[in-house]
């Protein structure tokens, strides 16, 4: 089992002037993927505002491709005028058994008072993971001084600084890290402290979290004049269904169908067939969780002609000054050069282009953005000035 290590959460508040306790902790987050990071003052502050902050996420290398990561403040936090300011993260590869570190920054110039009561755990941020690579792991919060170079460079170190809102010199906290109760807490079936090495405390989650649903293969071949889908899945955690999309132009997408999860681990084989009109036609698939929310696949292409005579179409029509791309569909029967040409309602050519033309199937895509709203005329010729299609009429709206 892979695991994914949270590293170094560098926290400093504001409130008393006197060196006070703030323990920081960790648990699963609500929404998939994703986990909590608490912390629990031992003193009771109505004078405390969140400065900056800083988290560290370690990746274990062999995690392939590198997991992304996105923060969210908690609101109770960001309520301050003005929020918290989440500045993004930077990725480094310290000396230490393989992992792969994310640092996250905050920053705030609020001076705006939140409360704070003893031995009462505040959310401070969730952080969700995101990649293709199927896994679940528990995650770690920990203070990694001993490793990768320690407080020497700002690696691995955990540390509390309090200021007032009153004003005045700030106070630091700077807890003994080789004692994990010191700088961490657990809570009964959430979270377990322990200890990499020396000087290296931590606390875990007790559950496993889950990466996102890994779609490990998708692919459409043409039987009988439809498109044949197949996907295969490594684990499909908190996942619930997909959605099947086609389009002809590879830009518009429409739903032609669903298919339940099959909720394995392990993953699953999945195929779809629907009707498909003659040409280049694109699949793509809605990878929908139980939260609702998704990601898209990469796209497929399925090719049939089931007429067996050239075909020709060409979308949208109309056009629009929003959407002025205009995409011709069709078959030749030979290679070569030609040329798009749109003929106004006088007769005028007001727009000519010349193409490359594959033997077999073709897309073309014509820029209309220069066209005024009216009704056009368009024509498709080989180089030698035979038809590739039959004249078209193009309408072209504001």
């Amino acid at each position: 089992m892979k695991r994914i290590i949270t590293a170094f959460i560098c926290i400093i508040l504001a409130g008393s002037l006197q060196a006070q306790t703030l323990q920081a902790s960790i648990r699963p987050g609500t929404g998939p993927h994703s986990v909590d990071i608490v912390f629990k003052p031992d003193f009771t502050s109505n004078l405390s505002y969140v400065d900056q902050a800083l988290i560290t996420l370690a990746i274990p290398a062999s995690v392939s491709p590198a997991p992304t990561a996105s923060v969210v403040v908690d609101p109770a936090i960001n309520a301050m005028n003005p929020p918290v300011v989440y500045s993004g993260y930077t990725e480094t590869n310290p000396a230490y058994s393989g992992y792969r570190f994310y640092t996250f920054g905050f920053t705030s110039s609020s001076t705006a008072p939140v409360s704070f009561t003893a031995n009462t755990e505040i959310t401070f941020a969730t952080v969700t993971l995101t990649s293709n690579a199927a896994n679940t792991s528990q995650v770690y919060l920990a203070s990694l001084d001993n490793i990768g170079g320690g407080s020497s460079n700002g690696q691995g170190y955990t540390y509390i600084q309090l200021s007032s809102t009153l004003g005045g010199p700030l106070g630091q906290v700077s807890p003994d890290p080789t004692s994990g109760g010191v700088l961490f807490y657990s809570n009964a079936g959430i979270s377990t402290t322990g200890q990499f090495e020396t000087n290296s405390p931590f606390v875990s989650t007790n559950a496993l979290i889950n990466l996102p649903l890994k779609l490990s293969a998708f692919s459409g071949n043409a039987v009988n004049c439809s498109a044949a889908l197949t996907w295969l899945t490594n684990d499909e955690v908190n996942f619930n269904h997909f959605e099947v999309e086609q389009s002809v132009d590879n830009i518009n997408f429409k739903k032609v169908g669903s298919v339940a999860s099959s909720g394995k681990l392990t993953g699953s084989t999945y195929s779809f067939n629907t009707a498909q009109p003659d040409g280049a036609v694109y699949y793509r698939l809605k990878l929908v969780e139980n939260d609702n929310s998704y990601e898209y696949s990469g796209t497929t292409v399925v090719k049939t002609n089931c007429s067996g005579k050239d075909y020709f179409s060409m979308y949208p029509n109309p056009v629009s000054s929003s959407t002025p791309q205009l995409t011709l569909n069709f078959s030749a029967n030979t290679a070569g050069k030609g040329q798009v040409m749109v003929y106004n309602s006088l007769g005028q050519n007001v727009l000519s282009t010349t193409i490359s033309v594959n033997k077999g199937d073709n897309i073309v895509r014509i820029n209309t953005a220069g066209l005024a709203a009216g009704t056009y005329t368009v024509k498709t010729i080989a180089s030698d000035g035979s038809a590739i299609a039959p004249v078209q009429k193009l309408i072209k709206q504001q």
